[in-house]
C-alpha cells in the first residue's frame, strides 16, 4: 500500500484548489493503470500529507471512484457537498478566465495525456476531434454534473 502511495505522489499531480480557510484540496492525478472514468481528487485537508480523507469524483456524472491508498473515503455530508459546487463554480487562480471545474477538466488533459496543451485551443474545441475515441479525455464542452446528488 505504501508502494502505491509513493507512486501516485511521485507522479503527476496538478493542484486545482486550495484553501486553508476551508482546510480543502481539488486535485487531479490521473492514473495510467486506471483509464477511462476521468475524475478528481477532493480531498479534507488543504496539504495532500495531511488529509485523511479522500473522494475521487468522477467527471461525467455525480459519482465516486473506490481507490485504496490509506485515506479513508470522504463521505460527503450536503454542506460539503454545496462547498465542493460553490467552488468549482468559481473564477481559477491559475486560470484567470476560466472557472476551477474548467482548471480541473484542463488540467486533467494535460496531466492524463501527458503534453502541455494550449488552454485557449482546448476550450475552443481543437483537441475534441483529435482525442474523441479515448475514455480518458474530457471534451472541452462537457459541463458541470450536479455533485450535490453524489449518493454514498
Amino acid at each position: 500500500m505504501l508502494k502505491i502511495f509513493i507512486e501516485e505522489l511521485l507522479g503527476e499531480i496538478a493542484t486545482v484548489y486550495k484553501s486553508r480557510e476551508y482546510s480543502i484540496l481539488i486535485a487531479v492525478t490521473p492514473d495510467s493503470s486506471r483509464a477511462g472514468n476521468p475524475y478528481f481528487k477532493f480531498l479534507n485537508n488543504s496539504n495532500y500529507l495531511n488529509a485523511d480523507k479522500i473522494i475521487r469524483i468522477l467527471f461525467h456524472k455525480p459519482n465516486y471512484v473506490i481507490h485504496k491508498d490509506g485515506k479513508e473515503l470522504w463521505e460527503l455530508n450536503n454542506k460539503d457537498k454545496k462547498l465542493l459546487m460553490q467552488i468549482l463554480k468559481q473564477r481559477s487562480k491559475k486560470y484567470k478566465e476560466y472557472t476551477n471545474w474548467d482548471a480541473a477538466k484542463f488540467d486533467w488533459n494535460c496531466e492524463y495525456l501527458e503534453e502541455m496543451l494550449d488552454i485557449e485551443d482546448y476550450f475552443n474545441g481543437a483537441y475534441d476531434e483529435e482525442y474523441k475515441h479515448d475514455a480518458g479525455y474530457i471534451k472541452s464542452d462537457l459541463e458541470m454534473p450536479d455533485y450535490t446528488k453524489i449518493q454514498f
